[in-house]
């Protein structure tokens, strides 16, 4: 039977300690009855699928934790110990966001273990493929501002390709806080093709920087490229080295930034950098090992390799050279028979 109640309080109550002598409270929850009698019970009494061994809370039938949605569905047979589905909590800041959950201290992952994130469509157990530019995830680096919680840098991913067939992949971005204003800018991508852009999101190149002096320069103590001796054949001196630097047309200009949109090159013409150098398209009729000529020109910019024109003034100095050496030689003979 229920025993009579020893204290009724009503209002507020406030106690410094309170010890149940209800047994050992040992590894254990409370719970009470339909009369309010509480006792000490395991968390298997309450439910059949979760144990609590020391600190350690897993599912019975798996080993692993669900945290939101339901085990069914693409959970169903998860391969992951930890799974969060759906959102946790959401903060106004910089880019606002959905956040499934954040991390205050230290995580870590051993052994081969990895962290997913899965985007889906459809409904649980009828997903659909997702799309080509869907963001598949982001990790926020976020700390304490005036205003709140803000975030200074992140790393995204979207999707690239079909993924209803073998053709899909995905790129990964790297964005940081413009620091003038809020908005969060991507820097860096590695896109699905394994190619780099640095201040562009659409690389045509192994490693892409934009046509815009403000953030398209780079430097190096040594830029070296490939010339081994080994994997050439067909090696064959110059010839015509001199004649044909004279048909090279040296200019001066100003080289204004640009960037393509929708298949449309833009050039702002309001800024121009003064330089000097070739017109790749007239070089190309001359040199056209020394040019890039681009195979698509709606996504791509024609090039000067410059490097490629050392040899062909190195070839054309000698050759020069040797047309001097003849003529100081017919001079001193001349010399020679005037003295005679």
């Amino acid at each position: 039977s229920v025993p009579p109640l020893k204290i009724t309080p009503s209002g507020n109550t406030e106690l410094s300690g309170l010890k149940l002598s209800l047994g050992s409270g040992l590894n254990k929850i409370l719970k009470s009855d339909a009369d309010g009698q509480a006792s000490w019970a395991d968390l298997s009494s309450l439910s059949t699928d979760w144990t609590l061994t020391g600190n350690d809370l897993s599912n019975l039938n798996s080993g692993q934790v669900q945290v939101g949605g339901a085990w069914s569905g693409p959970f169903a047979n998860s391969l992951y110990k930890l799974t969060v589905s759906g959102d946790s909590y959401s903060y106004s800041g910089i880019n606002t966001t959905n956040t499934l959950f954040s991390i205050s201290s230290n995580l870590a992952f051993n052994g081969s273990s990895h962290l997913k994130f899965e985007r889906s469509y459809g409904s649980i157990g009828a997903e659909t493929p997702i799309g080509d530019g869907v963001l598949m995830g982001t990790i926020d680096f976020s700390g304490r501002g005036s205003t709140g919680q803000l975030i200074g840098a992140q790393i995204s991913s979207r999707s690239a390709g079909d993924w209803s067939t073998t053709s899909y992949s995905a790129d990964i971005r790297f964005s940081t806080k413009d620091v003038s204003t809020t908005a969060m800018v991507e820097r860096v991508v590695i896109d699905e093709y394994g190619w780099g852009g640095i201040g562009l999101m659409n690389p045509t190149y192994a490693l892409h920087l934009p046509n815009d002096p403000s953030n398209g320069e780079a430097i190096a103590e040594t830029w070296n490229t490939y010339s081994d001796r080994r994997i050439k054949t067909d090696i064959d001196p110059l010839q015509s080295s001199l004649s044909t630097l004279m048909q090279l047309q040296p200019v001066g200009y100003l080289q204004h930034p640009s960037e393509f949109k929708e298949g449309q090159l833009s050039v702002d013409e309001n800024q121009g950098e003064p330089k000097q150098g070739f017109i790749a398209q007239e070089l190309y009729e001359v040199v056209p090992h020394a040019v890039h000529r681009p195979e698509d020109e709606s996504k791509q910019l024609w090039g000067v390799d410059y490097s490629s024109l050392i040899p062909l003034l190195t070839s054309a100095i000698q050759e020069q050279q040797a047309e001097i050496e003849e003529l100081k030689a017919l001079v001193e003979s001349l010399l020679e028979h005037s003295e005679r």
